[in-house]
């Protein structure tokens, strides 16, 4: 059982979108895995995963921003108004006028706790599936939202780079590839469990655009309280460390050469 007295929630975030360099050709864009410190909050880095083609800007660039990590809600809206700031050039440019988020571009939650302990063996599947559901009955109810924008994030909430998670995966050790809704690999490298299927395709305007995120750290501090709640685990247990975790992933990654060799022999 977790201290719950002193163990906090760490949530991170990766916005990938596509930047208009005639408004923004002074942000320095560092290369894939090699991002560049924008200011406190952000580092940029390219992604070739983003489609910079259907876009209305003359001059764009694929861009990923990747936050800092936020310790408390208060940090996590400061980081948001940061990013409108710098990206609207403080509130001269519209968000289409800067940025597009298209359905190639992805945004993804990354959850861990302060004190070194893996996130996802904390909850079971059923709780996933509840923090799924709540989501897009937060997402329909919402007020800010556009219902055309409510349309485009829950049909590009399931894509080939974050297909559903299901119980069978979750629950068996051995899973833990990259793409998928809730990604067990990332918190392998140190960097938390990751949400990928959240995103903000087609948001239209700054409003929206934080009101996306916050609903996103709704879900992500509903799956932090409930990490000692609710549902047992059952059958098979996910009681892992990071020691073992990684060993896994180095066998897979072992296990996927091998497999390479022989096809090219």
């Amino acid at each position: 059982m977790l201290n719950m007295k002193y163990v906090n929630m760490y949530l991170g975030i990766e916005i990938e979108c596509i930047l208009n360099r005639n408004i923004h050709n002074n942000i320095r864009i560092g290369t894939y895995n090699n991002p560049i410190k924008l200011n406190k909050f952000f580092e940029v880095s390219k992604d070739g995963s983003i489609n910079i083609h259907y876009s209305n800007f003359s001059n764009p660039t694929d861009a990923e921003f990747i936050s800092c990590i936020c310790k408390t809600k208060t940090k996590f809206k400061k980081m948001i108004k940061n990013f409108i700031e710098i990206l609207s050039k403080n509130k001269e440019f519209k968000l289409n006028e800067v940025i597009n988020i298209n359905s190639s571009c992805g945004l993804h939650l990354h959850l861990s706790l302060n004190n070194n302990e893996i996130f996802q063996d904390k909850f079971s599947y059923e709780i996933l599936e509840e923090a799924r559901n709540l989501f897009f009955k937060k997402l329909e109810e919402n007020k800010i939202l556009s219902d055309d924008t409510k349309q485009k994030i829950k049909s590009n909430y399931y894509r080939t780079y974050s297909p559903k998670t299901n119980k069978r995966d979750w629950e068996n050790i051995n899973y833990i590839q990259k793409l998928a809704e809730f990604n067990k690999r990332s918190e392998c490298q140190n960097k938390g469990l990751e949400w990928r299927s959240f995103n903000l395709n087609g948001v239209k305007n700054w409003g929206e655009f934080e009101e996306g995120l916050l609903l996103g750290y709704e879900i992500a501090y509903f799956l932090f309280k409930k990490r000692t709640k609710g549902y047992k685990l059952k059958n098979k247990s996910i009681n892992l460390n990071k020691r073992i975790l990684k060993k896994l992933l180095k066998d897979n990654e072992n296990k996927n050469k091998q497999i390479n060799l022989g096809e090219n022999a």
